[in-house]
């Protein structure tokens, strides 16, 4: 007896004997499974191609699911998520464009740190996101209202933007030493930078590993690149007890 079963977006076939007698063993049912040959580029490759061929995603589709991105991604942390996890999806014929996987990426480049083939989900995710609000796709509608209040005040909260002082109290610590005029035009992390290169120091070591990729945009912006390394202390500590 023959029968097709799905997996994944191929239909093996499975060959099973109601009776069979192996070297006078009897094998009924399910012992005597057979599985016919599989044809690995069988899959429906169009949902991976629809990322790969947009300006920015063609990295997406160099992935080997060696699944180093997972254990750094701080989305997966909170639930199932991870780049491995989304090129396996559109392997399985699921459009990125229209998954809800194409919005918790905060795009904060752990995973890239990681990755031995250099699969860049920012810009993987952005060129996505572009192409599926340009496409008209589905939005979450707590997103669709930060757009709208993006486009009309220019700031995601809605709020007037001549008022910025007041509703900004408290908060953007991590990007501005203060909240007075003359420090709002310079983020915490690019003065840190300033600071570091005045020393004449060739490495910023970083204690959090969810910093690094915030300080390597400072050292950027600062036009610090290529005189100054940002390292996570993890690095250095592992660099420090390898055999020379």
């Amino acid at each position: 007896m023959a029968q097709r079963q799905t997996y994944g977006r191929q239909r093996p076939l499975v060959v099973e004997k109601e009776q069979a007698v192996v070297e006078g063993v009897e094998l009924p049912g399910h012992w005597n499974r057979m599985f016919g040959s599989r044809v690995i580029d069988d899959y429906d490759t169009s949902t991976l191609e629809a990322v790969t061929a947009l300006p920015g995603g063609e990295s997406l589709g160099w992935c080997y699911q060696c699944a180093k991105c997972v254990g750094v991604c701080p989305v997966d942390i909170v639930g199932d998520y991870g780049p491995r996890k989304i090129h396996r999806d559109t392997l399985r014929g699921v459009s990125l464009l229209d998954s809800p996987a194409l919005w918790p990426c905060g795009t904060c480049m752990n995973c890239l740190r990681v990755c031995p083939k250099a699969v860049d989900m920012t810009r993987i995710m952005p060129a996505a996101r572009e192409a599926a609000i340009d496409q008209g796709r589905p939005i979450p509608p707590e997103l669709q209202k930060v757009f709208e209040a993006t486009d009309r005040y220019g700031n995601p909260l809605g709020e007037n933007p001549r008022r910025r002082a007041d509703w900004a109290r408290g908060g953007g610590g991590m990007w501005l030493d203060g909240f007075t005029r003359d420090h709002v035009r310079m983020r915490l992390s690019d003065r840190r930078v300033l600071e570091v290169a005045e020393t004449g120091a060739g490495t910023l070591a970083i204690c959090c590993p969810y910093e690094v990729s915030r300080f390597e945009d400072a050292v950027k912006a600062t036009g610090q690149e290529g005189r100054l390394d940002v390292r996570d202390i993890a690095e250095l500590i592992d660099a420090a007890m390898r055999p020379s």
